[in-house]
């Protein structure tokens, strides 16, 4: 009967032990994927920013040389403008189709892959 006792104190021992790294290895795991996560954010705003001061100045750049081409730069201006106007509606209109499925893959593919 003593061993008995002994072997279940030692079982309860271990189970804790046990319980204690499971607990251990979550924390790890979520450190883990919060920490891919805001990298991954970071990242996306970075970029996000280049790419509209990139934007910025090929629009002005384009303005200013269709402007220089008909020889009339607020024309030109106007013209880039009505660009982007296009663009952004073509945006709107393809989101909810393509762009919204796309983001969530690549957010979910983040989070469990």
């Amino acid at each position: 009967m003593q061993g008995f006792k002994e072997s279940f104190a030692d079982l309860k021992d271990n189970t804790g032990g046990l319980i204690d790294n499971y607990v251990k290895l979550a924390k790890v795991q979520v450190a883990e994927k919060s920490s891919n996560g805001i990298s991954f954010l970071i990242v996306g705003v970075l970029s996000l920013i280049l790419l509209i001061f990139f934007l910025l100045f090929i629009g002005i750049a384009a303005g200013i040389w269709i402007g220089n081409l008909i020889e009339n730069e607020v024309a030109g201006f106007l013209i880039m403008a009505g660009i982007y106007l296009l663009l952004a509606i073509l945006l709107i209109v393809i989101r909810k189709p393509l762009i919204l499925p796309m983001i969530a893959k690549s957010i979910i593919k983040k989070i469990y892959g």
